[in-house]
């Protein structure tokens, strides 16, 4: 081994590769007749305690060994001394072969290659670990307690966190006290940045090295060399060490990937907030409008950065925050910043609270119209680009069938005709993969019938296809049974809200069931958009009155905004 010194110059990069090469072969060799020497002590207790429990059971030989069976100890000690010799061997040709190989090389490849030698003694040791506990029965791993939460992702939390606890702790930004801190938009803003660049420097320590992106690194390729001195076969020995190798990178890769979805999240919830900033001054029911829809996009992020049950703000609206948002003048600007992508998206903002009074018929028409036209085009593009949508449980039929569903109802809202939905199913757009069912229905001679599609209404009800059924209701008329549909069925009351835009007594009819709460701000937003709403008696198993929307008992700040709404009714 000593050869490989003497060939190399006694100065410079290659002197001091040609010392690590001779320290990786001393190194590997220690390892190596290390794990040897384990495994074998761990063979021979076991062949000794076997022997030695057998020879106990026979009373008349306890003291003394037969004699064949000390010929059979002498011939497997003789078998062991040879396989230690031939191990010996094969082990002393492939140092040769490696000193061959690194002739050739100069600089960093060879400092590389003896380096990877290196590499493989974590593994070993680790392994060494492993069998210790195996052989030890009054040790054992302690798999009641959960793995720790790694600590990039508590510091990618706690800028964000911290921001939530100095501004409005516990409470929702609706209930701030009057006047709001004009900066509080502002200082979002820079929290996102202070926690991106944070996550940036983070995720700067998880760069894959050369060896990663090019694949199959130069530990891989010695393990493979030190799986013909493992009692296991080679193929099982390489699927462990791809499993070891994978279980301690996995973590790495996954946070590295969570960070830079962090960096895009914070990067998207500033680039929506800043435009708004100049027109948020001397506004303050935009400016808490805007926080909160910020802070409830950033936590949509955070909940995959922590196990922990997140602040209120970082988790929906409340009812003082809709409330807040009805007096905003800047509505159309808010909305024109938010992402339109389906009505779930929308909906969790709020959508339906805070633009359903009178005074935004236009804005909810807009809203209706992008809708209308994504659900068509999703209907246009191919399957695969669509049914990631949809729960996976579902096949390509039901996924079809759900999507033309929610293309007829959007279309119907929007004011769309039998003679439009024909169109579009000569178009091919609203076909089923079976070819009947709302195919027959449209081209059917009594379609413009109202007593015909309530009949096909209720079948579809009882079809559990409550969209078409609410849009079959509103063809023939019945915009009452379709927001009936709705409230009682798919349970939204914001789409109730979008759906009854235009009809305010019927909306007031259904809010009254949602008018007997607690919630201050609750009978405020109710009482301001069903105009005249009154408390009707609900069931004891009535639904919630909104899953997204949480309740806020402190009625500080109340009088300021039913002072401004009752202003905007008037001049309306």
């Amino acid at each position: 081994m000593s050869g490989s010194s003497a060939r190399r110059p006694s100065t410079g990069p290659s002197a001091a590769a040609a010392k690590l090469h001779a320290a990786a072969v001393a190194w590997h060799r220690w390892l190596n007749g290390s794990a040897r020497c384990a495994r074998r002590g761990r063979r021979l207790r076991s062949r000794d305690m076997h022997v030695s429990s057998g020879f106990m059971r026979s009373p008349e030989n306890r003291h003394a060994m037969s004699t064949g069976e000390q010929a059979a100890a002498k011939v497997r000690a003789e078998e062991e001394k040879l396989e230690k010799e031939r191990l010996a061997r094969e082990w002393e040709a492939e140092l040769e072969e490696i000193e061959r190989r690194r002739k050739e090389m100069e600089g960093e490849a060879l400092e590389k290659d003896c380096l990877s030698y290196f590499a493989t003694a974590e593994l070993l040791l680790e392994r060494r670990a492993t069998c210790a506990l195996e052989e030890s029965p009054d040790i054992s791993p302690d798999t009641d307690q959960p793995p720790p939460e790694p600590e990039t992702k508590s510091r990618v939390t706690e800028i964000l966190e911290g921001w939530l606890q100095e501004q409005c702790g516990s409470k929702s930004f609706g209930q701030l006290p009057v006047p709001v801190n004009a900066d509080l938009a502002q200082s979002l803003v820079n929290a996102l940045r202070q926690s991106a660049q944070q996550a940036e420097e983070l995720a700067s320590a998880y760069v894959p090295s050369k060896e990663e992106e090019s694949g199959e690194s130069l530990s891989d390729q010695l393990e493979k060399l030190l799986a013909k001195f493992e009692d296991q076969a080679p193929e099982v020995q390489d699927h462990a060490s791809s499993q070891s190798t994978m279980n301690t990178e996995a973590p790495n890769a996954s946070e590295a990937a969570a960070l830079q979805d962090h960096i895009v999240a914070c990067r998207a919830v500033e680039d929506r907030v800043v435009p708004l900033l100049p027109v948020l001054e001397q506004d303050e029911a935009t400016t808490r409008l805007v926080t909160a829809l910020a802070a409830l996009e950033v936590g949509e992020d955070l909940r995959n950065h922590t196990s922990e049950l997140l602040g209120g703000p970082f988790r929906s609206l409340s009812t003082a925050d809709a409330c807040w948002g009805l007096c905003s003048q800047k509505r159309r600007l808010i909305l024109d910043q938010l992402p339109c992508g389906d009505w779930q998206q929308l909906r969790r903002r709020g959508v339906g609270w805070w633009l359903g009074d009178q005074n935004s018929l236009e804005l909810l028409d807009v809203i209706v119209t992008k809708l209308a036209q994504s659900s068509l085009a999703k209907l246009r593009s191919n399957s695969s680009t669509w049914s990631g949508a949809w729960c996976e449980q579902e096949d390509a039929a039901q996924k079809r069938r759900k999507a033309i569903d929610e293309a007829v109802f959007w279309s119907t809202v929007l004011g769309s005709s039998v003679n439009k939905l024909r169109a579009l199913m000569r178009a091919g757009l609203l076909k089923e993969s079976d070819g009947k069912g709302l195919s027959a229905l449209l081209q059917h001679e009594k379609v413009h019938e109202p007593e015909f599609l309530w009949k096909n209404a209720f079948r579809l009800l009882q079809l559990h296809r409550y969209h078409l059924a609410a849009g079959l209701f509103l063809l023939s008329g019945s915009v009452e049974e379709a927001a009936r549909v709705l409230a009682s069925h798919v349970k939204d009351l914001q789409l109730v809200i979008v759906v009854t835009r235009r009809h305010r007594d019927v909306l007031a009819t259904l809010l009254g069931h949602h008018l007997q709460t607690n919630d201050p701000w609750r009978r405020l937003l109710l009482s301001h958009l069903g105009s005249a709403a009154e408390a009707v008696e609900a069931e004891a198993d009535a639904e919630m009155f909104d899953s997204l929307l949480t309740c806020d008992s402190d009625a500080a700040g109340l009088s300021a905004v039913a002072e401004q709404l009752n202003g905007m009714s008037l001049r309306h």
